[in-house]
């Protein structure tokens, strides 16, 4: 066979390879954003919250559960303490996302209620 056409059959399957590969890890990455909208579908409940956090960590969608769970457990004003650790991790791991300066401002609220 014709070395040149080696070399096109090689660049061709190289690139269908990738092709596969890249859609495979977008897949991946949009079945992580399902577990948020699952939580969302049943209410942002603290419990949905926390199980799509487990579900979605390290993933993209990670800060943004932690934002909701720490936001829903402020307002349910029960576990304040839990709602600091959960925003305090998010704003140590993530510090640059969008989430950290609206947990940051979260935890200055939580120090007016119930001091570290």
């Amino acid at each position: 066979m014709n070395p040149m056409v080696k070399g096109i059959l090689a660049v061709g399957l190289t690139a269908i390879v990738v092709l596969v590969i890249q859609a495979q890890m977008r897949a991946a990455e949009s079945a992580q954003w399902d577990h948020l909208a699952k939580a969302r579908a049943a209410g942002f409940t603290v419990e949905a919250l926390e199980d799509a956090r487990a579900e979605v960590e390290g993933s993209d969608v990670e800060p943004w559960c932690s934002f909701y769970l720490a936001m829903e457990l402020y307002k349910d004003g029960e576990n304040l303490d839990r709602a600091r650790q959960v925003a305090s991790a998010s704003v140590e791991k993530y510090k640059d996302h969008a989430t950290t300066p609206l947990l940051a401002t979260l935890l200055e609220a939580l120090k007016t209620f119930a001091p570290s």
